[in-house]
């Protein structure tokens, strides 16, 4: 049974006025019971949102990951079978995967990523774009064009 608070002189009284502008007649023990019966509803009804699981800000496009990752994946495959067996089949099934991969990318390129988790799988599209190659990076030219860039600053 939950236990309440009540002002002492609320407790002394069996009936009270509960305003005097409208004159009606309070019965505390209905009031108590009332009381009983709503609390048990409230916490019901607040706990609802709390057991739910936090969701992932960017839990789309980690799904979305796992469609390139797979598409992918058969879109390798397609590409080994038809350089074997130089098929027009193997050639068709290899245009289709690459179809199906570039989708599921152009699906990724125009979601937009709020975390870390989000930003790698975008870079992972764009690497798709490449053909798996990372970006050159060519250290001698961009020291050369840092220093440039100096030499322009403070001419």
């Amino acid at each position: 049974m939950t236990k309440f608070a009540v002002a002492s002189d609320f407790v002394v009284r069996g009936t009270s006025v509960s305003s005097p502008l409208n004159r009606h007649r309070l019965n505390q023990y209905a009031f108590l019971m009332r009381m009983e019966r709503l609390i048990p509803r409230r916490k019901e009804s607040r706990t609802g949102a709390v057991k739910s699981a936090p969701q992932h800000p960017d839990a789309l496009l980690l799904v979305e990951r796992k469609t390139l990752d797979d598409a992918w994946t058969v879109e390798v495959m397609a590409m080994i079978a038809a350089k074997k067996t130089k098929t027009p089949e193997a050639e068709a099934a290899l245009t289709a995967a690459r179809a199906e991969t570039a989708q599921v990318v152009r699906k990724i390129e125009l979601m937009r990523a709020s975390t870390l988790d989000g930003l790698r799988v975008k870079a992972r599209a764009d690497l798709w774009h490449r053909n798996g190659e990372p970006l050159e990076c060519d250290i001698a030219n961009d020291e050369a064009a840092f220093d440039a860039g100096l030499e322009m600053a403070y001419a």
